[in-house]
């Protein structure tokens, strides 16, 4: 049996949905075990999206002793944060002897699970359920196996531009897969980039430059809210640095080797060491702040005895979390795919009579 892990998730109840949901963030870092799959899904207005992946978990309640296990679908995102902005409820009548599934409702935040129809009444004691009334204008508690739940309108965010709709379906048209299968194998001339993409191939274009030895220069294309996503990330990255030298002293070569190619990032000019200036500014820009502005990037050895050339490389570790649950990667923006895919290559390579491979 191994070690089962366990992480507080925000969880969004859905009587419309026709499948449970877990975020592909909150299964990377529960580290399930995935089953491939291919299950179309459709939202609001018929957006579509396709899940590959399936995993089962056990959810269970903070203030009570139930728990119950789920096979969800493994999206990448399922929904912006809930609710659209953080709520005033300071002349809320909450009785105290309520214990609330989230104590922190009202503020906007991340959702990693979307539980359905499956397991809706069963979760809202269905038999007898329980309602407590807030006042006119204002959401009401209901009581589930979880503890009470916040549901309803709440007159104050009526004004708000951005409405919330989560309800996803899973249709089954063979028609509608077999032209699917089709498109993905005929040579399209070009996909259509995603508003991401897009973003990304902008934010290139404005920012990269060329220095005079004729190396190209770019900046790291941010997502919009990268600064309050990215949390703190030098005390994790201290720690695995510190499991790094107690590792490389058990081994003299690969710590000569390891110091040799920290030393050409040196003199290559990749990295610097921080003056006491600088770690000082950063310690003052920090206060009055909830989110850093630096991400510090873990290192690790990798040897392979077997190499004939490079028996050591450093791998940097762009995946880690920050105290945030986000990494360096998930607040960049991620670019179009600009290389050939293999099968257009193959095929244009059947068209000529000679083909030159350059090596």
């Amino acid at each position: 049996m191994g070690t089962r892990s366990e992480l507080l998730a925000r969880a969004l109840l859905d009587s419309g949905s026709q499948v449970n949901v877990i975020s592909e963030r909150l299964c990377q870092m529960l580290k399930l075990k995935r089953r491939t799959i291919c299950v179309p899904i459709t939202g609001v207005g018929q957006a579509e999206l396709v899940a590959k992946h399936a995993v089962r978990s056990t959810i269970s309640s903070r203030v009570t002793d139930v728990m119950i296990g789920m096979e969800f679908l493994v999206l990448k995102r399922m929904t912006s944060e809930l609710p659209c902005v953080t709520a005033p409820i300071t002349h809320w009548k909450i009785p105290h002897e309520h214990q609330l599934v989230d104590p922190q409702f009202n503020t906007s935040g991340r959702i990693d699970l979307l539980l359905g129809a499956e397991h809706f009444f069963s979760i809202l004691y269905a038999r007898e359920m329980k309602r407590v009334t807030l006042g006119p204008q204002l959401p009401i508690l209901v009581d589930s196996v979880f503890g009470w739940i916040v549901s309803g309108k709440n007159a104050s965010l009526q004004q708000k531009r951005s409405v919330k709709c989560c309800t996803v379906t899973t249709p089954v048209k063979l028609e509608e897969m077999l032209e699917r299968f089709w498109k993905v194998e005929s040579c399209s001339e070009q996909l259509a980039w995603s508003k991401e993409e897009q973003d990304c191939e902008e934010d290139l274009k404005r920012t990269h430059s060329r220095a005079d030895d004729g190396r190209y220069i770019v900046q790291l294309s941010k997502q919009p809210n990268f600064d309050r996503m990215l949390g703190e990330s030098r005390t994790a990255a201290l720690d695995k640095h510190r499991k790094l030298e107690n590792r490389l002293e058990r081994n003299p070569n690969m710590k000569e080797q390891y110091h040799t190619f920290m030393k050409e990032y040196l003199d290559m000019g990749h990295m610097r060491k921080l003056t006491d200036e600088e770690k000082q500014a950063e310690a003052n820009g920090m206060e009055g702040r909830a989110q850093p502005t630096v991400f510090y990037l873990p290192h690790q050895a990798v040897l392979k005895e077997s190499s004939t050339t490079t028996k050591l490389r450093v791998v940097f570790d762009a995946s880690a979390c920050s105290s945030s649950g986000y990494s360096l990667n998930d607040v960049l923006l991620m670019g179009p795919v600009i290389q050939d895919e293999l099968l257009h290559v193959l095929v244009r390579f059947r068209k000529h009579a000679v083909a030159l491979v350059g090596m």
